[in-house]
């Protein structure tokens, strides 16, 4: 018998399991074939079986042929022969695809273990018994990439190191989390810090605003107006009131510095394993056991809150979806449909009776509350607390809770036909009401502390040009006065400087810029002072020591230290602030006016008494 390959006579056929045969798709060929297999019957006695061959055709062969050799053998027929015996049977240039099976086969017998109990030596066996032998019978007809092989070997060591990762390298990770949750950005120039996605707002843990801006792309030069001062009103338009007067507590130096990171969680804003220490202790204990104790935390610190139990008991009832709204009835069986009274909305819930309905939208956007304006059906009353506990300070979530309360108490109204307020009316009622319930609480508190003797006269003799510097700040309308003043060996006073910043800066932060600005006022005038005062007795140690401070505060610290090289042999000093009484008295006037004010060899009619 006979192998015909493309009808020519090549060898003896011997009887095997499984044969290829190669012919041209023709009738004549067809025949020939037909007779081989009837004359290999008869002679060796063994039968074909039809049902396990298949015929394959190249592209180029005609339908009607395809016809005659299926009717013809009784054959099914094949558009791709993928694999045969587990290998693949026919490959082109991209062998990576070619085996790819082979390294299914050895992720898919992995993963099928991967959740049993082995041990260390049943992992071992696993992979040099089993896996291992996987490729061998691949690799004794085919020459494997050495990509594959690699790739085979990854898989391999995924899963025995995978799971068990050392102590070092768990160490490492662990530690880069914790690096990354106290670093921020430290504001010089403003060029490389993005005003929305970098962390460079001084609230932890995130420092990032708490609303996205619409231009993500922003950086935070252009959230400045003018050299040295920030745009207050673009700053109060695209920020949240919290992240706004963070934002202009910045300072702002008038030198170029870089951009650069810093440690949030250190005095000098240096990393230290103290520092880190404390803060790996501090992120262990404010994570509950369990979310149970999140909420009983959360409810414990609710129910603190110094308003009227009232609304504290509206705000439990909202929580757990029981104020009587339409909805709630319509549960009940009470009401016979569930849509808002006011509005006609399908769903009328807890939240959108408070804070989603058109009639209280008009409430809320009066107070500002730019989260609670807009049409958001899908956050629900418990959803709003929690959101504002994190977004609102204590204040201002207090206020959320007495503005929720009384626009449910003239909805009731405005539903039963009885007088309501209107929406201005409303505001000015709530707001009346709050301020009531402060002062209620302010006279509970009481005020203790020694009075320091206030002395109108100074004490200190001077033998050079002597600057004296101090800052007073009010919080109320966020403003910084800074005062400075240079006296002459005969403590006559030679100039004098009262400065208005807009912002809310520490005692720190404005102590500090106050020394900034005096110098650099003396140095325009034209006065070299020899000594520098100040009441910040931590201001002048850490001007004194060589400690360098990698956040806003340290920016500050470097051009004081620039600027004090104008000034050969000038040195910094404490005062008491008994002794500081003219500067402290002119950073308080500075409050008062609206530009900076400035005197040479003068002085402001209301502080003459002090010299």
């Amino acid at each position: 018998m006979s192998r015909l390959v493309n009808n020519d006579v090549q060898t003896c056929l011997e009887p095997n399991n499984d044969s290829l045969l190669f012919l041209k798709a023709s009738t004549r060929s067809l025949q020939a074939i037909q007779n081989i297999f009837s004359l290999y019957s008869q002679c060796s006695g063994h039968m074909i079986n039809f049902n396990k061959s298949i015929l394959f055709f190249s592209p180029n062969t005609i339908d009607e042929i395809h016809s005659i050799f299926i009717a013809g053998l009784n054959m099914q027929t094949t558009e791709v022969i993928e694999t045969y015996l587990g290998l693949p049977m026919m490959g082109g240039k991209t062998k990576k695809v070619l085996f790819s099976s082979m390294k299914d086969r050895i992720w898919l017998r992995l993963h099928s273990w991967r959740s049993s109990p082995f041990s260390q030596a049943g992992n071992e066996m696993l992979l040099k018994t089993v896996i291992q032998a996987m490729p061998t019978y691949f690799m004794s007809c085919f020459r494997i990439p050495e990509g594959q092989c690699q790739e085979i070997e990854k898989l391999m060591a995924r899963y025995w190191e995978g799971n068990y990762p050392s102590l070092t390298w768990r160490s490492i990770c662990w530690g880069k989390h914790l690096l990354i949750q106290g670093l921020r950005r430290r504001i010089g120039n403003r060029q490389n810090s993005n005003a929305f996605r970098d962390p460079w707002i001084s609230r932890p843990p995130s420092f990032l605003p708490i609303m996205k801006g619409l231009n993500e792309e922003m950086k935070v030069s252009e959230l400045i107006q003018q050299p040295g001062k920030w745009n207050r009103d673009l700053i109060q338009q695209l920020y949240l009131i919290s992240d706004s007067q963070l934002i202009l507590s910045v300072p702002l130096s008038p030198f170029n510095h870089e951009d650069s990171w810093l440690w949030h969680y250190n005095k000098n804003e240096s990393y230290s394993v103290r520092s880190g220490y404390k803060l790996a202790l501090s992120v262990d204990r404010s994570s509950p056991s369990s979310s149970s104790e999140v909420l009983s935390a959360w409810w414990k610190a609710f129910w603190a809150i110094q308003i009227p139990k009232k609304i504290l008991i509206f705000g439990w009832r909202g929580f757990h979806e029981i104020l009587p709204t339409t909805k709630g009835l319509h549960r009940r069986n009470v009401s016979t449909h569930s849509n808002c009274p006011l509005c006609g909305y399908g769903e009328d819930s807890n939240a959108h009776a408070v804070f989603w309905c058109p009639f209280v939208q008009e409430v809320w956007v009066l107070f500002e509350y730019q989260f609670m304006v807009g049409h958001k059906e899908d956050i629900s009353f418990k959803d709003v607390l929690f959101y504002n506990t994190k977004l609102l300070e204590k204040e201002l979530f207090d206020k959320m809770l007495i503005i929720a309360w009384g626009v449910w108490t003239e909805r009731n109204k405005r539903t039963h036909g009885e007088a309501y307020r209107t929406t201005h009316q409303v505001k000015i009622w709530l707001t009346a009401y709050q301020e009531e319930i402060k002062s209620v609480n302010a006279k509970g508190r009481v005020l203790t502390g020694k009075a320091l003797t206030h002395i109108n006269q100074m004490e200190v003799g001077f033998q050079e040009l002597t600057l004296c510097v101090d800052a007073a700040i009010s919080t109320e309308s966020e403003m910084i006065g800074l005062g400075a003043v240079i006296f002459a060996a005969n403590k006559k006073v030679q100039a004098s400087l009262a400065k208005p910043v807009e912002g809310s800066l520490s005692v720190f932060h404005a102590e500090a810029l106050t020394i900034l600005v005096g110098l650099h006022w003396a140095q325009t005038i034209g006065l070299s002072v020899e000594i520098i005062l100040s009441d910040s007795l931590s201001l002048v140690q850490a001007l004194d020591n060589s400690n360098v401070y990698q956040n806003e505060l340290g920016i500050i610290l470097g051009d004081i230290k620039m600027l004090l090289s104008n000034f050969p042999g000038a040195t910094i000093s404490h005062v008491s602030r008994k002794f500081n009484d003219v500067a402290h008295n002119l950073s308080k006037h500075a409050l008062q006016l609206d530009e900076e004010a400035s005197w040479v060899e003068e002085f402001p009619q209301h502080a003459e008494n002090l010299i």
